[in-house]
């Protein structure tokens, strides 16, 4: 049984799993479970489905793939964990600046390292422009560090690429 609010007096806890999810999350799980694939929003729809949607809905949809990514990691099902991360990066590799922190900082609070790694590649060429705006104000100093160090390395795998 999966519960998304807290359990009623009298009932069993025997079977059951605690963990937030939003609705759309819970329907996308559902849809997982019955089907086997994740619903994507770009694949009835195509790209500029995705590039027309307001970045709250944006927000909402990653979000979602973060929140199965999790509960996932906690089923020991890590191919389900895999195929979220690998939606999440195909969504961010076409770079907008207000969407790649708002879910790196999301996924570090689900704890999905996989993706804040991944979001912090995405990132790092971008560094120095997010740092200048303001986009990191909000980050704890070990997100702030991870970034710093994507950037580095970023930088540093750039110079050994150019020609001598």
């Amino acid at each position: 049984m999966l519960k998304q609010a807290g359990c009623v007096y009298g009932c069993s806890m025997v079977g059951t799993v605690h963990t937030t999810l939003s609705q759309e999350s819970s329907k996308a799980l559902m849809y997982f479970l019955y089907t086997g694939k994740l619903n994507r929003l770009t694949e009835a729809e195509g790209w500029c489905a995705w590039d027309n949607l307001e970045l709250s809905s944006q927000v909402d949809y990653l979000q979602g793939l973060i929140e199965i990514a999790q509960l996932a990691g906690q089923w020991l099902l890590p191919g389900l964990q895999q195929e979220c991360g690998a939606l999440v990066k195909q969504h961010l590799q076409y770079w907008n600046s207000q969407l790649a922190p708002l879910v790196f900082s999301y996924a570090a609070t689900c704890e999905q390292w996989d993706i804040v790694e991944m979001c912090a590649c995405i990132i790092a060429p971008h560094y120095t422009y997010l740092r200048d705006t303001g986009a990191f104000d909000q980050l704890n100093d070990g997100l702030k560090d991870l970034l710093r160090t994507s950037h580095v390395q970023f930088a540093l795998a750039d110079v050994h690429l150019q020609p001598a």
